[in-house]
């Protein structure tokens, strides 16, 4: 287990069946905002303040890339499920996508206004979708970079949104108590989740997608079926 804290520029890892840890991964000079594991669970993104994203090796704990090119905080983090790609969110309103073995930019997606507070991959990896600040969900065209979907309903941020397992579906949640499925290929509202008094700070769909769980800032965690009729 992860995690990065706002008053401190580490990364601090747990053993989860022993709760040994924490091991420090030290190298940031800013605060960290978002960590994610590679699909293969060897290594570990971390986006920080200091307008960086750094991988590290956790067998050894060290770093063995660093990814340079955001204007402003890295805010969201997300790998591609066949690990080659890091895809990451900023305060400098774009997302960038990165290839991890050469720590190279492969484009910028830009958004012009709101801190793209979440990131992720389609299952296949040829969508990334994008949640910010100001609202907006949507989805883009790694190849291309091209927008594809734009998801429109949230009257506040977007913390956080996630696929289902088989790319149909998009959960998205942020400022508002509900959270919202949204069917992909549409770009329509499927569903409408309530039960969160207050904001929503994290979503994640079941290993088999029936499932949604979300994560409130009311320290309460949701799940709630998918209805998967309109698919």
């Amino acid at each position: 287990m992860a995690s990065g804290h706002w008053n401190d520029k580490s990364v601090c890892l747990w053993e989860v069946m022993s709760g040994k840890g924490p091991r420090e991964l030290v190298g940031h000079q800013g605060q960290i905002d978002a960590i994610a594991f590679s699909p293969d669970g060897k290594t570990l993104a971390s986006g920080s303040r200091d307008q960086t994203i750094r991988l590290w090796d956790l067998s050894t704990g060290k770093e063995v890339r660093q990814f340079k090119g955001h204007q402003g905080w890295v805010a969201s983090v997300g790998f591609s499920s066949d690990g080659k790609m890091i895809a990451s969110g900023s305060h400098d309103f774009t997302s960038r996508l990165w290839d991890v073995a050469t720590a190279q930019e492969i484009r910028t997606l830009e958004e012009k206004l709101g801190t793209i507070a979440s990131v992720a991959f389609s299952p296949d990896a040829k969508m990334l979708a994008t949640g910010n600040h100001n609202t907006n969900v949507r989805a883009w065209e790694v190849a291309t970079g091209r927008e594809r979907r734009h998801f429109t309903g949230h009257q506040g941020p977007v913390y956080s949104i996630a696929f289902s397992p088989d790319g149909k579906l998009l959960a998205s949640g942020g400022g508002e108590k509900p959270v919202r499925l949204w069917n992909v290929a549409s770009a329509s509202l499927v569903q409408t989740l309530e039960g969160n008094t207050r904001g929503v700070t994290g979503v994640a769909f079941s290993p088999d997608g029936n499932r949604v769980a979300a994560s409130g800032i009311d320290g309460t965690i949701h799940v709630w079926t998918v209805n998967r009729s309109g698919l």
